[in-house]
């Protein structure tokens, strides 16, 4: 018989852009980023600790049109208490990500 523990690591404690490098020609826009996002449990949280993942971001997109040609992150670095959990869910966390970045792109190019 197992334990169950929730872990709500659920409040971002920091976001810090490495580098970043943007390139357009015309219409197309090229965007690479090395960044590095950490995140906490809340303060009344059982089990108290974090993570930090460090990524590599590349964006690809048609600006008249807002869409994404192309776009990767790859987590490349993790860090923390529960670094293993970001390790574990790396692509689910990787695909949310960049979904993101898709997103605000397209609220970008709505303004």
């Amino acid at each position: 018989m197992g334990v169950k523990v929730e872990l709500g690591i659920d409040e971002l404690d920091f976001v810090k852009i490495d580098t970043i490098e943007i390139r357009v020609n015309g219409d197309l826009a090229e965007a690479n980023a090395l960044g590095t996002l950490a995140c906490k449990t809340s303060d009344d949280a059982p089990l108290q600790g974090g993570f930090s993942a460090k990524a590599r971001i590349h964006l690809q997109a048609n600006l008249a049109t807002c869409i994404t040609n192309a776009s990767s992150i790859d987590i490349i670095e993790v860090g923390g208490e529960f670094g293993d959990v970001v390790t574990t869910f790396e692509p689910e966390i990787s695909a949310a990500l960049r979904k993101g970045v898709e997103r605000a792109l397209k609220k970008l190019c709505a303004s």
